[in-house]
């Protein structure tokens, strides 16, 4: 395994001899978001939502919550541990809207509609992405 370039709340990230990144989870559920979210984008043959590049699947195994995935560079939009895939979020449509003006707050205001519109066109292919933050969604 190479060097450690990334790690959260939901577990570690690895860069490989291969020039990929490793993602290994922690909890099942991130997993399987995390999982089913890239094989959404890779059915779909999504590789960019508007200006944000999104990681590739390469691999996955269930058995060690692994996921392989592309490398991308900014900007990118990344981590799906916490997105929901063909099924409704737990939150409140208030909650939704206080966590989106929450995540607003993060970003520079001229950047802030290409991300409502990355949220929307995920919505649109059935994920629900709600992770907004400065680790997970670059433009630089």
């Amino acid at each position: 395994m190479g060097s450690q370039i990334g790690f959260g709340q939901d577990g570690t990230v690895w860069k490989s001899s291969r020039g990929t990144a490793i993602k290994a989870i922690e909890r099942p559920q991130n997993y399987e978001n995390e999982r089913d979210a890239y094989q959404r984008l890779a059915q779909q043959q999504i590789d960019r939502i508007g200006p944000f590049d999104v990681p590739t699947l390469i691999a996955f195994d269930d058995e060690l919550m692994v996921v392989e995935i592309g490398i991308v560079s900014p900007p990118y939009l990344l981590d799906f541990g916490k997105a929901y895939v063909d099924r409704p979020s737990p939150y409140t449509a208030q909650q939704i809207a206080d966590s989106m003006d929450e995540s607003r707050q993060l970003f520079d205001a001229k950047d802030w509609p290409a991300i409502e519109q990355a949220v929307l066109d995920l919505k649109l292919i059935g994920i629900i992405y709600l992770d907004i933050k400065p680790a997970n969604v670059r433009f630089w």
